[in-house]
């Protein structure tokens, strides 16, 4: 699925997003490891549109809380899942009724490129000899990321006790999940599909059904402690944007406009 995106920004919308006092202070925002890329580059297309100065720090969510619980300070949270939001919400740093998803990660069979061992759905998974890489689950809901995405993925395609027998290894980041692949240490591994996208001479995506794993939203809030409340709303809101979807979509996440479905990885 492919947003059909207009080739400029309106002067109008523009108008939208524009703060009062653009230029007077600059905006810090807060994003999780799992949108550095997408929002690192959004900061920078939202400075040339408003010449509003945008600060991103990237961290650990749990950390990212921590911090501006402890000093006070960041205009706009973006972490990559709505348990961190809980728990921004639970320290006082995000209001209770803040936060809004702007995009989805999106969950895939990931393997080498060119797809050398042909695999093409779950079941294959389950191949005799077939080494798989995955991250722990052992920490359960407190970092919901890809340990229970892919736990879920193997229940509903039946193979969970099989995908057990072939997991050669547990990692502790999502990042070393595709890693291993990269490394030729497993032939196969569930990530994010942004991760192919970040890698495509290395790594190539087979899209999974929403049954077997749903994407996942990325929720972003003004934060209680926001300098600017409204200049902090109008960066959020122009993560919504037509300009910021594209990015999004781009590379290997699922806008939320003019539908929130999952963009599918080509193979």
């Amino acid at each position: 699925m492919k947003i059909p995106l207009p080739h400029m920004i309106s002067v109008v919308a523009l108008c939208l997003w524009l703060p009062a006092n653009a230029g007077a202070a600059d905006l810090q925002v807060l994003g999780g490891l799992a949108v550095r890329q997408p929002l690192t580059e959004i900061a920078k297309l939202y400075e040339r549109e408003t010449s509003v100065k945008v600060k991103v720090t990237i961290g650990p969510p749990k950390e990212l809380v921590a911090r501006m619980a402890e000093s006070r300070t960041g205009d706009v949270f973006v972490p990559g899942s709505y348990w961190a939001m809980g728990l921004a919400k639970s320290r006082g740093v995000v209001g209770k009724t803040e936060g809004k998803t702007i995009a989805y990660l999106v969950p895939c069979i990931a393997v080498q490129k060119g797809n050398p061992l042909g695999i093409r759905s779950l079941l294959d998974l389950a191949r005799p000899g077939l080494r798989l890489v995955v991250r722990s689950d052992a920490e359960g809901p407190e970092k919901p990321c890809l340990g229970d995405i892919a736990a879920h993925a193997f229940e509903a395609a039946g193979i969970a006790e099989t995908a057990k027998q072939n997991t050669v290894a547990r990692v502790d980041k999502c990042d070393q999940v595709p890693a291993a692949l990269r490394e030729r240490r497993a032939d196969a591994v569930i990530c994010w599909t942004f991760f192919t996208t970040r890698f495509p001479d290395e790594l190539e995506a087979i899209p999974l059904s929403d049954k077997a794993a749903t994407p996942r939203p990325i929720p972003a809030a003004v934060t209680a402690c926001a300098a600017d409340p409204r200049a902090a709303r109008s960066f959020v809101q122009f993560l919504c944007s037509p300009a910021a979807q594209q990015v999004f979509v781009r590379q290997g996440y699922a806008g939320i406009a003019p539908r929130a479905e999952p963009v599918r990885p080509k193979h």
